[in-house]
């Protein structure tokens, strides 16, 4: 007998309808939990099993490094004398794993997407017991693991999507006990946290807004909005405790988290690239993990639930809030529909326990098998042409040849390459899209060339005419003034102080 029609044999011997109960249900049969979760758990594991040595990305190589030279309130900017445009809980996650080196940060990314595992379960549990929970799980495993959306790596969104998907956990929970404080005190705080990790994971918040209006509508109770605000509190309060001892400004925060971002829609809407055609680059990764199939099967789901609106508002609420986390950034990476992952697997697996165990297990079966087919590919064309190789073949150059006391800025960015050289940088910028957004940038630079705190070695990773950010040739020229080109790596000229 099929593994699926074992577990929907132990789940209930009859098929009733999905139905949203008043409170979580007890099968006659205790759920087998375990069972389902360690078959979801080792999935994950082989999924991301090769991509445990492969080099970081830009993103995680620049977090990773600017985490390690983050040291307390000394520095010139919020995280030492670098930089980001990221919130500081991101920054403590991955100076703690990068202590691990990149197997740390990798196991990072691996713990993450084990939670999501157990939160989807939870969630789906508690919509329709295990014909819910085992597909909700499973779909969340595939996606987020999945080498198409880039999430057998450790980004942003993969992180910040365990207290958002954790907050609409603790709303079905307080949903079904009314009269508690701590479900929607913690729901509050997670959904807080998720903007902690990631600026752009305000949906569970969004949604936690929505469940707030409608109970308070059911209940004429305050007792749910109380517990919510006091419980979204505390982690601002932690915040706000971090930039009293740290000296933070309050105008720099919120600029970094905010007003960069209205800067960078500026850049991105000025820039030659045109919005449809940075949209385009989510068509792959959305073909190839099946979120173009998911997405809409799962709003479907979700729209269909039956038995109480206010979860059904919420949930629906969650993924639109979702959504709009994709695509308002204005640049679009693989990645970001990772904030899509677990809302999509609990929409599609509330629709799939309508179906006969056959079509159910059938289409779970053959998404599998698609995810790891494409996994295994990547996986090959990985051994073929190792990942990030240009970057850590610089680096291995400047280790022959730097001295100690060297610096090492890369021309315009590669954030990644300051992990791998391992020097430190007298920019603070570390990402193109700063130079084109944060006003100033361009001129600082040129200050520093021209200054004695000019970086020692200097990777022209683009032309300095790149995104037109040296239209009168004063920094080229400086370049040729003052450096002299000592090599060329992977393609990429490598500059050294004359």
């Amino acid at each position: 007998m099929p593994a699926g029609a074992i577990l929907d044999a132990m789940a209930t011997a009859s098929r009733p309808r999905v139905e949203l109960p008043a409170s979580p249900r007890r099968t006659a049969v205790p759920a087998p939990a375990a069972l389902v979760l360690g078959a979801c758990g080792l999935l994950v594991l082989a999924l991301r099993a090769p991509y445990l040595q492969v080099g970081l990305n830009p993103d995680e190589g620049g977090v990773a490094f600017i985490a390690q030279h983050w040291h307390g309130a000394s520095g010139t900017s919020l995280y030492g004398n670098y930089w980001l445009d990221r919130p500081p809980l991101l920054l403590v996650l991955y100076k703690i794993a990068a202590l691990g080196g990149i197997p740390g940060i990798r196991a990072l990314g691996a713990v993450a997407s084990l939670s999501l595992v157990g939160i989807a379960y939870a969630i789906g549990r508690q919509l329709g017991g295990l014909r819910v929970a085992a597909p909700a799980a499973l779909i969340a495993a595939l996606l987020t693991s999945s080498a198409a959306l880039a999430a057998v790596g450790t980004p942003a969104e993969l992180l910040a999507s365990i207290p958002a998907a954790g907050s609409i956990a603790c709303l079905l929970r307080a949903r079904a006990r009314p009269r508690s404080f701590w479900w929607p005190a913690a729901a509050g705080a997670l959904a807080v946290t998720a903007v902690l990790v990631k600026q752009s994971f305000l949906d569970a918040g969004f949604a936690g807004a929505v469940f707030i209006v409608l109970m308070l509508v059911r209940t004429r109770s305050w007792r749910v909005p109380v517990a919510y605000t006091l419980g979204a509190l505390t982690p601002v309060a932690a915040v706000a405790a971090w930039m009293a001892l740290g000296g933070v400004r309050a105008a720099d925060l919120i600029y970094a988290l905010a007003g960069f971002r209205v800067d960078s829609l500026h850049a991105l809407q000025n820039s030659h690239t045109p919005l449809l055609l940075r949209l385009h680059t989510l068509e792959y990764p959305a073909l190839f993990s099946g979120m173009v199939v998911l997405g809409p099967l799962a709003i479907v789901g979700l729209w269909r639930l039956r038995g109480d609106a206010v979860l059904r508002a919420t949930l629906l609420a969650w993924f639109a809030a979702g959504t709009v986390g994709v695509l308002a950034g204005g640049s679009y990476l693989p990645h970001y529909l990772i904030q899509l992952a677990v809302p999509s697997a609990t929409g599609c697996a509330v629709l799939l326990a309508r179906a006969r165990p056959q079509i159910r297990w059938g289409v779970l079966g053959a998404a599998t098998v698609l995810v790891v087919a494409i996994a295994m590919g990547a996986a090959v064309g990985l051994i073929a042409k190792p990942a990030h190789a240009k970057e850590r073949a610089i680096a291995a150059y400047l280790h022959r040849h730097a001295r100690p006391g060297d610096t090492a800025y890369a021309l315009y960015a590669r954030a990644n390459l300051a992990y791998y050289d391992e020097m430190p940088s007298p920019f603070p910028y570390a990402w193109s899209l700063m130079m084109r957004a944060k006003p100033g940038t361009r001129a600082e630079l040129g200050r520093l060339l021209a200054s004695a705190r000019a970086p020692t070695w200097i990777v022209q990773w683009q032309p300095p005419s790149q995104w037109s950010l040296d239209p009168t040739g004063a920094l080229r020229r400086t370049l040729h003034t003052r450096y002299r080109k000592v090599a060329r790596v992977g393609g990429h000229p490598i500059w050294h102080l004359r």
